[in-house]
């Protein structure tokens, strides 16, 4: 995941969405964190990991539903 994240690539961005789901909650911040520094949202900024500890759905389905309607758009 270091290594997606220092890429800041956005051919990573399927793969990151794919974490999203990972049981590892850490591998779930690291794709959350890592797509907001390829792919910024003003409105949802990349949350500090106590803030996304208390609600990491907020910013998983968030993020999935962004790249549904990417992919829509395509």
């Amino acid at each position: 995941m270091y290594g997606i994240r220092g890429m800041r690539n956005t051919a990573s961005i399927p793969e990151l969405i794919h974490h999203l789901d990972d049981a590892d909650p850490f591998m779930q911040y690291e794709a959350v964190i890592t797509l907001s520094e390829i792919s910024p949202r003003r409105e949802l900024p990349g949350p500090a990991m106590d803030e996304f500890e208390r609600d990491p759905r907020k910013y998983t389905e968030s993020w999935k539903l962004w790249w549904n309607e990417a992919v829509r758009r395509r």
